[in-house]
């Protein structure tokens, strides 16, 4: 019982952190961002004072990535070919392994 209740307080305390020192987006805010083209998506993270942080062209797609102020989100955009493959990923960056890199 005790290893339960202290893995939901660590938890608790991970999603707290997380919350308080980074800005998050709904899924109706990720979905809206996906069908933005990429013109508009570049617009839009500049105006919530995203940071460029790299560009990927590959067969068939282009991924452009940028980071929160506080370096403690990414956010990418993909846009394929076929745009119903289209997609927004999002991830929350770890200080511990950006130190590391």
């Amino acid at each position: 019982m005790k290893k339960i209740v202290s893995l939901f307080a660590v938890l608790f305390c991970i999603t707290l952190s997380i919350q308080l020192s980074a800005q998050t987006f709904t899924l109706e805010q990720l979905g809206a961002f996906n069908k933005l083209g990429m013109a508009d998506f570049k617009k839009e993270m500049k105006s919530r004072n995203y940071k460029f942080y790299d560009k990927t062209e590959g067969l068939g797609f282009v991924l452009a990535e940028y980071e929160s102020a506080d370096y403690q989100s990414k956010i990418g955009k993909f846009e394929y070919e076929d745009k119903s493959d289209d997609r927004i990923e999002y991830e929350f960056i770890n200080k511990k392994n950006m130190m590391n890199m």
